[in-house]
């Protein structure tokens, strides 16, 4: 189905961080997952190392899993 960029525009728009499909973009960045966890834990001194963000897997049969982010802090 192609759309117009003004109908992609809206769509995109309606996005919430905690949507699957936006947050699989966010998670991919090593600073939003830092500043995110930082917030969260209140830990201003915490590092982010590395990161894994959510994938998916896929199998022949229909049966899928996804993985979560994985990420490895250090303070």
């Amino acid at each position: 189905m192609i759309t117009s960029y003004e109908e992609q525009k809206k769509r995109i728009q309606q996005f919430r961080p905690i949507d699957d499909t936006f947050f699989e973009v966010l998670a991919d960045d090593v600073n939003f997952c830092q500043e995110l966890l930082r917030v969260i834990l209140e830990d201003k001194d915490l590092t982010v190392q590395s990161i894994t963000p959510q994938k998916d897997v896929k199998n022949l049969v229909g049966r899928s899993v996804r993985k979560e982010v994985r990420v490895l802090c250090v303070e």
